[in-house]
Order: C-alpha cells, then structure tokens, then sequence
C-alpha cells in the first residue's frame, strides 16, 4: 500500500500580510482604499448606462490575514485559506516522517 494526498494548488496570488503597522492606500478606477489601524476601508463605484452605485464599506482585520490583490476589487480578503510558499514548503516536509 502507497500512501497519497490531494495535490496542492500552486496559483500564485500577489497580496500582504496585515500586521499592526500596516498602512496603504491604493486606488484604480473602481475603488478607493486606505489600510491604517487594522481597518481596510473601501469606497466601491460601479457604473453603467443604468445606474451607479457607490459602496462605503470598513473591513475590521486580524494581524495575521491576508489580503489578496485583485486588480479590479482592490485588496480583499480572499475566503480561502493561504499561506506563504516558505509555510507550505514547511508544512509538506513533516510528510516525509508520516
């Protein structure tokens, strides 16, 4: 009998790590964001030939979570678990002593 595990994704995602210093400020034509004091605070416009619309939106954070760059959203918090390559890389070397 062979042991086997689920292969694990390597898609590189390009974002920070918020620790209590965290600051930035980041903008594109569809949203507006500042990090300062654990707080990741959006301004969201979407416009058609319909409508627009304009979000105000304040995201509490935990040191330690990760924001995931979108280049259309902005900064968010991405709803999946990850981790840094070197933790990964880590993580999969006590499989060799299961």
């Amino acid at each position: 009998m062979q042991k086997f595990i689920i292969k694990q994704d390597i898609t590189f995602y390009l974002g920070i790590k918020v620790d209590k210093s965290t600051t930035l400020e980041y903008e594109n034509e569809r949203v507006k964001q500042e990090i300062k004091d654990l707080k990741l605070h959006s301004i969201i416009t979407e416009q058609n030939e319909d409508y627009t619309s304009k979000t105000d939106l304040t995201v509490n954070l935990k040191v330690g979570d990760i924001l995931i760059l979108d280049e259309t959203r902005g900064y968010i918090l991405p709803g999946i678990p990850l981790t840094t390559v070197e933790e990964e890389i880590k993580e999969l070397s006590y499989l060799k002593e299961v």
